[in-house]
């Protein structure tokens, strides 16, 4: 694999982008508890579990203990679809701020 992601820097960037996605996408069938999920310039590898990142800050919040108060305010910043899930959380709480830097 390395060597495959060493050639892709003789591309421009895009062509790198698409080839490195595509190194990504072929590893991974190896790993099935694994996918890949993409966003603008952005691969991420999650687990096949039920899990995202609106998941995480429910878990943060909960953990912390402010899953049920009414005084936070959490900020969450996002730039890419993947930070869709916690902008979706935050609406149905009815609580926080959240922003998509494109």
């Amino acid at each position: 694999m390395i060597d495959e992601v060493i050639q892709l820097l003789d591309y421009d960037v895009e062509e790198k982008w698409s080839g490195l996605a595509q190194v990504v996408k072929s590893v991974l069938k190896e790993y099935p508890k694994l996918r890949l999920t993409r966003g603008r310039k952005v691969l991420e590898i999650r687990p096949t579990i039920k899990w995202d990142k609106g998941k995480a800050l429910e878990f943060l919040l909960e953990s912390l203990g402010f899953a049920n108060c009414t005084d936070v305010f959490p900020v969450y910043i996002g730039d890419d679809r993947t930070d869709e899930d916690a902008f979706k959380v935050l609406r149905e709480r009815g609580q926080g701020f959240w922003y998509l830097g494109l």
